[in-house]
C-alpha cells in the first residue's frame, strides 16, 4: 500500500487511495438521505447523515482499512468506539467552513472520498494562525488520516455533480485497552 506523508504542523497528514466498493456506499447513503434529515455541522448546505454508518455492512470494508492502515504505520491498536463515522453529500456550491474534529491528542480523524469530480472542492489544512495552508485535490478512493485537531475546510463544489465522502473520527487506545 503507498502511502504519501505530507509535512504539516506535527503531526503529519497521510494520504493512501485504496479501491473499495464506492457504489454500494454512494447508495446506501442516497438511501439514507430519503430518510434522514442530517446534521449540520460545519458544512453548509448539502448533506451529513445523522447516524453511525459502521452499523452498516456497505461502510465495514473502509473501517477495517482505516484500522489496518493505522496498526501498520503508526503501530498501535484502535477504536471507533464513542468516536463517529459519517457520510457527507455536497451538490454544487455547498462547502465545510474551517473546523476540526477535537483537541485531545490520541483522537485522529479522516476522511475517504467516494465520489469527487474536477472542480468538486478541495480540503484544505490551515495551521492554527492561518498562516499557512495545504490545499489538496482529492481523487475517488482517497484515504485521508489527520490529527483531529488540525484545522481543515471544504472549498466549495464548483461542479453540478456531487461530492460524497466518509468522514470519521478514531481514538488510538493502550494496546491493553482494545482489541481489534
Amino acid at each position: 500500500m503507498n502511502i504519501t506523508s505530507i509535512p504539516l504542523p506535527p503531526p503529519n497528514l497521510f494520504i493512501t487511495n485504496y479501491k473499495l466498493d464506492t457504489e454500494s456506499m454512494i447508495s446506501k447513503l442516497y438511501q439514507l438521505k430519503e430518510i434522514d434529515l442530517g446534521n449540520n455541522v460545519s458544512n453548509i448546505g448539502g448533506w451529513q447523515n445523522s447516524q453511525q454508518l459502521d452499523q452498516f455492512k456497505e461502510f465495514l470494508p473502509l473501517k477495517d482499512l482505516v484500522k489496518n492502515i493505522i496498526k501498520e504505520n503508526l503501530d498501535k491498536k484502535i477504536s471507533f468506539d464513542n468516536t463517529g463515522i459519517w457520510g457527507n453529500i455536497s451538490s454544487t456550491t455547498h462547502y465545510n467552513n474551517i473546523h476540526n474534529h477535537g483537541s485531545i491528542q490520541a483522537l485522529f480523524s479522516g476522511v475517504y472520498y467516494l465520489q469527487v469530480f474536477p472542480d468538486s472542492g478541495n480540503i484544505i489544512f490551515h495551521d492554527d494562525l492561518f498562516l499557512n495552508k495545504v490545499e489538496y485535490a482529492p481523487v475517488i478512493g482517497d484515504l485521508l488520516i489527520f490529527p483531529a485537531n488540525l484545522l481543515h475546510s471544504v472549498s466549495p463544489n464548483n461542479n453540478f455533480k456531487d461530492r460524497i465522502s466518509v468522514a470519521f473520527n478514531f481514538l488510538i487506545k493502550n494496546l491493553n485497552e482494545t482489541k481489534i
